[in-house]
């Protein structure tokens, strides 16, 4: 399975914890986006592609940042807490 597979089940295992599917769709989305275009085949999520996505983009306001930043941490985790 590549690693984006995995977005719609941590998007389910959060609402089971009763946290809003909104709160971390809209990015998890992007960033499946992002992997699709840059990373086709990646099966393990690596600390350079976490970099690469985590780069402040000059259009970006600092709290998008962090969120952006804050929902892939969020995603390495449950990946590591499914592994």
């Amino acid at each position: 399975m590549k690693i984006y597979d995995f977005i719609e089940d941590m998007l389910r295992y959060k609402e089971s914890l009763g946290y809003s599917r909104n709160s971390y769709e809209k990015f998890l989305q992007n960033f499946k986006r992002f992997l699709v275009a840059d990373y086709p085949e990646c099966k393990m999520l690596t600390k350079e592609i976490m970099l690469e996505w985590c780069q402040m983009r000059k259009t970006e306001k600092a709290s998008s940042f962090r969120k952006r930043a804050s929902v892939l941490r969020e995603f390495s985790k449950y990946l590591f807490s499914i592994k």
